[in-house]
C-alpha cells in the first residue's frame, strides 16, 4: 500500500536534483606572442535526471581578450565546432575529450592560423 506513493515520492526527489560542474581553460598558445590575444574559455556541464531519461548540457563560453566573442552548446561527449569571426576574422574552434577519463580539450585557429589549444581542469 505505501510502496506506490515512497517510489513515486523518490523519483520526483531524485528527478529534481540537477548537479554542474564548471571547467575553466589554460591557453597553450603556439607562439611566443599573443597575436590575436589571450584566449580563454568556461565550461559548463549541467546534468538533470529525469524520471525516464538523464538530460546532459554543455555550453562553452569563449572569451578573447576579456570579451565575450561566443557562447554555444556542445555536445555530451564535450565534442563540437564552432565558427565565428572575432574582430573581422575567421575563428575556428574544435573540441573533443581525448580519453573517457581525461579533461575536455579544443583547438583553437584564428584567421586560418593554428593558434592554440585550450586543456580544461575543474574548478
Amino acid at each position: 500500500m505505501f510502496k506506490l506513493p515512497l517510489a513515486l515520492t523518490s523519483a520526483i526527489l531524485l528527478s529534481g536534483c540537477a548537479s554542474t560542474m564548471q571547467y575553466t581553460s589554460d591557453y597553450q598558445n603556439n607562439n611566443s606572442s599573443y597575436e590575436h590575444g589571450e584566449v580563454y574559455a568556461s565550461l559548463t556541464r549541467t546534468t538533470d535526471p529525469g524520471f525516464f531519461k538523464t538530460t546532459i548540457k554543455n555550453e562553452i563560453e569563449i572569451f578573447i581578450d576579456d570579451e565575450l566573442v561566443t557562447k554555444a552548446p556542445l555536445y555530451q561527449d564535450y565534442s563540437g565546432e564552432l565558427y565565428f569571426f572575432y574582430q573581422g576574422m575567421p575563428v575556428e574552434v574544435n573540441c573533443v575529450q581525448p580519453h573517457i577519463f581525461t579533461t575536455p580539450e579544443c583547438s583553437v585557429q584564428i584567421n586560418g592560423k593554428r593558434s592554440g589549444k585550450l586543456a580544461f581542469q575543474m574548478r
